[in-house]
């Protein structure tokens, strides 16, 4: 990631998490659906920064990076209908965020069960994910 990249971090209005939360009993409880966010445009300039923003994300449970664009304020207020319109919030919708090419993928991992190791103790489960799942590199 040599050029720099503009991500789009959504901060919730509310105090409900974005992600999912694994209890200690194995269940999981589903992520809230909040409606409106503040938006913070960040942007990420090689791996190290990538990385120092995720560090600095993973301690906030309220806040999530999506890989749209912005469309800016004008058309935003244009295709949000005014009765949902609030100036400085922005809608988790697709109409508000275009597709950008990034320099970053997102690879969403389900219903994997490591064979060789505990997933939430030993992080080389990852290594082992990405050996049977993922496609060799060319």
């Amino acid at each position: 990631m040599s050029a720099t990249d503009v991500l789009s971090v959504l901060h919730s209005h509310s105090s409900h998490p974005l992600a999912k939360t694994w209890l200690a009993d194995g269940t999981i409880k589903a992520y809230s659906k909040a409606k409106d966010f503040k938006l913070k445009q960040v942007p990420v300039a090689g791996i190290r920064a990538l990385s120092g923003l995720l560090t600095q994300l993973e301690g906030v449970p309220t806040a999530c990076i999506i890989r749209g664009g912005y469309v800016g304020n004008a058309l935003a207020k244009e295709r949000t209908p005014a009765t949902e319109y609030i100036q400085g919030h922005v809608l988790r919708r697709n109409t508000l965020f275009d597709d950008q090419p990034l320099h970053t993928i997102l690879i969403e991992v389900d219903d994997f069960e490591p064979t060789s190791s505990d997933l939430c103790s030993t992080p080389s489960c990852i290594e082992e994910y990405i050996m049977m799942c993922l496609p060799e590199s060319s």
